[in-house]
Protein backbone atom coordinates (compact mmCIF):
# COMPACT_ATOMS: atom_id res chain seq x y z
CA UNK A 1 0.00 0.00 0.00
CA UNK A 2 1.46 3.08 -1.18
CA UNK A 3 2.17 5.77 2.06
CA UNK A 4 0.72 8.98 1.83
CA UNK A 5 0.18 11.75 4.25
CA UNK A 6 -3.11 11.90 6.58
CA UNK A 7 -3.81 15.91 6.58
CA UNK A 8 -6.46 16.32 9.25
CA UNK A 9 -8.39 19.89 9.64
CA UNK A 10 -10.20 20.27 12.65
CA UNK A 11 -7.36 18.64 14.99
CA UNK A 12 -8.34 19.91 18.05
CA UNK A 13 -11.94 18.35 18.07
CA UNK A 14 -14.02 15.70 19.18
CA UNK A 15 -13.17 13.13 16.34
CA UNK A 16 -10.22 15.00 14.80
CA UNK A 17 -8.35 14.90 18.48
CA UNK A 18 -9.22 11.08 18.36
CA UNK A 19 -8.07 10.69 14.35
CA UNK A 20 -4.64 12.45 15.62
CA UNK A 21 -4.59 9.54 18.59
CA UNK A 22 -5.18 6.92 15.83
CA UNK A 23 -2.64 8.29 13.58
CA UNK A 24 -0.38 8.54 15.72
CA UNK A 25 -0.67 5.00 17.32
CA UNK A 26 -0.47 3.18 13.55
CA UNK A 27 2.91 5.38 13.02
CA UNK A 28 1.27 7.41 9.99
CA UNK A 29 2.49 10.39 8.73
CA UNK A 30 -0.19 13.33 9.71
CA UNK A 31 -0.63 16.85 9.18
CA UNK A 32 -3.22 18.47 12.02
CA UNK A 33 -4.58 21.50 10.71
CA UNK A 34 -6.13 23.83 13.40
CA UNK A 35 -8.66 26.76 13.74
CA UNK A 36 -7.11 27.97 16.79
CA UNK A 37 -3.28 28.01 18.26
CA UNK A 38 -2.62 24.95 20.04
CA UNK A 39 0.62 22.98 21.78
CA UNK A 40 3.46 23.60 18.62
CA UNK A 41 5.96 21.71 20.78
CA UNK A 42 4.47 18.22 19.62
CA UNK A 43 6.78 16.39 16.89
CA UNK A 44 4.75 15.73 13.92
CA UNK A 45 2.24 18.49 14.67
CA UNK A 46 1.94 21.75 12.67
CA UNK A 47 -0.58 24.39 13.43
CA UNK A 48 -1.65 26.15 10.62
CA UNK A 49 -4.69 28.72 9.58
CA UNK A 50 -6.60 26.05 7.72
CA UNK A 51 -5.71 28.22 3.71
CA UNK A 52 -1.89 28.49 5.03
CA UNK A 53 -1.62 24.72 3.55
CA UNK A 54 -0.11 24.72 0.14
CA UNK A 55 -0.09 21.85 -2.49
CA UNK A 56 2.62 19.70 -1.33
CA UNK A 57 0.41 19.59 1.91
CA UNK A 58 -2.36 18.35 0.24
CA UNK A 59 -1.58 17.01 -3.31
CA UNK A 60 -2.18 12.83 -3.00
CA UNK A 61 -2.76 13.09 0.85
CA UNK A 62 -5.82 11.41 2.75
CA UNK A 63 -8.21 14.56 3.52
CA UNK A 64 -10.04 14.75 6.72
CA UNK A 65 -12.54 17.33 7.67
CA UNK A 66 -13.53 17.32 11.11
CA UNK A 67 -14.74 20.83 11.34
CA UNK A 68 -17.39 21.18 12.93
CA UNK A 69 -19.58 23.55 15.72
CA UNK A 70 -22.59 23.75 17.34
CA UNK A 71 -25.54 26.37 17.41
CA UNK A 72 -24.84 27.66 21.02
CA UNK A 73 -21.18 27.78 19.69
CA UNK A 74 -22.29 29.68 16.16
CA UNK A 75 -24.28 32.24 18.27
CA UNK A 76 -27.19 31.76 14.99
CA UNK A 77 -28.38 29.50 12.36
CA UNK A 78 -26.76 31.81 9.79
CA UNK A 79 -23.77 31.75 11.62
CA UNK A 80 -24.00 28.09 12.19
CA UNK A 81 -24.49 27.84 8.50
CA UNK A 82 -21.23 29.72 7.87
CA UNK A 83 -19.00 26.83 9.62
CA UNK A 84 -20.79 23.96 8.69
CA UNK A 85 -21.79 24.19 5.29
CA UNK A 86 -20.09 27.29 3.72
CA UNK A 87 -16.60 27.26 4.75
CA UNK A 88 -16.38 22.89 4.79
CA UNK A 89 -17.35 23.72 1.04
CA UNK A 90 -14.95 26.57 0.47
CA UNK A 91 -12.51 24.13 2.16
CA UNK A 92 -13.14 21.02 0.08
CA UNK A 93 -12.66 23.04 -3.17
CA UNK A 94 -9.55 24.67 -2.18
CA UNK A 95 -8.33 21.02 -1.50
CA UNK A 96 -10.00 19.67 -5.03
CA UNK A 97 -8.12 22.18 -6.36
CA UNK A 98 -4.59 21.64 -4.69
CA UNK A 99 -4.87 17.97 -6.02
CA UNK A 100 -6.97 16.46 -2.87
CA UNK A 101 -8.45 13.21 -4.60
CA UNK A 102 -9.28 11.38 -1.18
CA UNK A 103 -11.57 13.38 1.13
CA UNK A 104 -13.04 12.19 4.39
CA UNK A 105 -15.74 13.78 6.05
CA UNK A 106 -18.25 13.68 8.72
CA UNK A 107 -21.97 14.32 8.17
CA UNK A 108 -24.78 13.09 10.32
CA UNK A 109 -27.48 10.36 10.51
CA UNK A 110 -30.35 11.24 8.69
CA UNK A 111 -28.55 14.18 6.62
CA UNK A 112 -31.09 14.99 3.45
CA UNK A 113 -31.30 18.28 2.11
CA UNK A 114 -34.96 17.92 2.35
CA UNK A 115 -35.58 17.39 5.58
CA UNK A 116 -37.40 19.86 7.83
CA UNK A 117 -35.24 19.29 10.39
CA UNK A 118 -32.25 21.99 10.52
CA UNK A 119 -29.23 19.91 11.17
CA UNK A 120 -30.19 17.21 9.04
CA UNK A 121 -30.75 19.75 6.61
CA UNK A 122 -27.61 21.50 6.30
CA UNK A 123 -25.36 18.50 6.61
CA UNK A 124 -27.51 17.20 3.37
CA UNK A 125 -26.87 20.73 1.75
CA UNK A 126 -22.96 19.84 2.55
CA UNK A 127 -23.33 16.28 1.15
CA UNK A 128 -24.60 17.36 -2.18
CA UNK A 129 -22.26 19.98 -2.67
CA UNK A 130 -19.23 17.76 -1.95
CA UNK A 131 -20.58 15.52 -4.24
CA UNK A 132 -20.68 18.05 -6.92
CA UNK A 133 -16.73 18.94 -6.69
CA UNK A 134 -15.53 15.76 -8.35
CA UNK A 135 -13.23 13.79 -5.91
CA UNK A 136 -11.99 10.68 -6.80
CA UNK A 137 -12.78 8.74 -3.42
CA UNK A 138 -15.62 10.92 -1.27
CA UNK A 139 -16.12 9.16 2.25
CA UNK A 140 -18.89 10.46 4.25
CA UNK A 141 -19.30 8.99 8.14
CA UNK A 142 -23.16 9.87 9.44
CA UNK A 143 -23.06 9.19 12.87
CA UNK A 144 -25.09 9.95 15.54
CA UNK A 145 -25.09 10.70 18.86
CA UNK A 146 -21.21 10.87 19.52
CA UNK A 147 -20.12 10.15 22.34
CA UNK A 148 -16.80 11.38 23.64
CA UNK A 149 -15.43 14.80 25.52
CA UNK A 150 -15.23 17.79 24.10
CA UNK A 151 -13.61 21.05 25.23
CA UNK A 152 -17.00 22.97 25.45
CA UNK A 153 -20.02 21.00 27.67
CA UNK A 154 -23.06 20.58 25.70
CA UNK A 155 -25.83 20.57 28.47
CA UNK A 156 -28.69 18.78 25.77
CA UNK A 157 -25.88 16.08 24.35
CA UNK A 158 -24.65 15.26 27.72
CA UNK A 159 -28.29 14.02 29.22
CA UNK A 160 -29.07 12.00 26.17
CA UNK A 161 -25.94 10.55 26.72
CA UNK A 162 -26.92 10.30 30.49
CA UNK A 163 -29.96 8.42 29.27
CA UNK A 164 -29.45 6.47 25.93
CA UNK A 165 -26.06 5.04 26.73
CA UNK A 166 -27.30 2.44 29.67
CA UNK A 167 -29.96 1.44 27.41
CA UNK A 168 -27.49 0.58 24.77
CA UNK A 169 -28.85 -2.69 24.58
CA UNK A 170 -32.17 -1.86 23.73
CA UNK A 171 -30.55 -0.15 20.39
CA UNK A 172 -30.82 -3.39 17.77
CA UNK A 173 -32.27 -3.59 14.02
CA UNK A 174 -33.73 -0.16 13.00
CA UNK A 175 -32.69 1.55 15.95
CA UNK A 176 -29.07 0.62 15.89
CA UNK A 177 -29.06 3.41 13.21
CA UNK A 178 -29.45 6.04 16.56
CA UNK A 179 -27.70 4.25 18.94
CA UNK A 180 -24.70 7.09 20.64
CA UNK A 181 -21.26 5.97 18.82
CA UNK A 182 -17.97 6.64 20.59
CA UNK A 183 -15.80 8.90 18.55
CA UNK A 184 -12.77 6.51 18.45
CA UNK A 185 -14.93 4.33 16.59
CA UNK A 186 -15.64 7.28 14.50
CA UNK A 187 -12.32 8.19 13.70
CA UNK A 188 -11.18 4.07 13.26
CA UNK A 189 -14.00 3.98 9.81
CA UNK A 190 -13.19 7.62 8.76
CA UNK A 191 -9.42 5.90 8.86
CA UNK A 192 -10.06 2.91 7.21
CA UNK A 193 -12.48 4.34 4.79
CA UNK A 194 -9.61 6.54 3.19
CA UNK A 195 -6.60 3.82 3.74
CA UNK A 196 -8.82 1.03 2.05
CA UNK A 197 -11.85 2.06 0.50
CA UNK A 198 -12.92 1.83 -2.67
CA UNK A 199 -12.47 4.74 -5.47
CA UNK A 200 -16.04 6.45 -5.24
CA UNK A 201 -18.65 7.91 -3.32
CA UNK A 202 -18.39 5.93 -0.60
CA UNK A 203 -21.01 6.48 2.73
CA UNK A 204 -20.96 4.77 6.25
CA UNK A 205 -24.23 4.85 8.17
CA UNK A 206 -24.06 5.12 12.47
CA UNK A 207 -25.09 1.41 12.02
CA UNK A 208 -22.91 0.21 9.89
CA UNK A 209 -19.75 1.54 11.97
CA UNK A 210 -21.38 -0.15 14.94
CA UNK A 211 -21.47 -3.38 13.04
CA UNK A 212 -17.60 -2.68 11.93
CA UNK A 213 -17.03 -3.06 15.69
CA UNK A 214 -19.01 -6.13 16.49
CA UNK A 215 -17.06 -7.59 13.40
CA UNK A 216 -13.65 -6.71 15.06
CA UNK A 217 -14.58 -7.87 18.39
CA UNK A 218 -16.11 -11.02 17.13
Amino acid sequence: MEVKKNVVFGASGVVGSNLITLLKQKKLEYLAVYRKEGNTGEKNKDILEIFDVSEKDIAGANVFCCIGSSLKKAGSKEKFIEVELDLVVKLAEFCFALGCENFNIISSVNANSGSKIFYAKVKGDLEKKLLGIGFKKLNIVRPSLLDGKREEFRLLESLALLVFKPLGFLFVGPLLQFKPIDVMLVAKCMLHLALFGANKVNILENKDMHRMEDKSKA
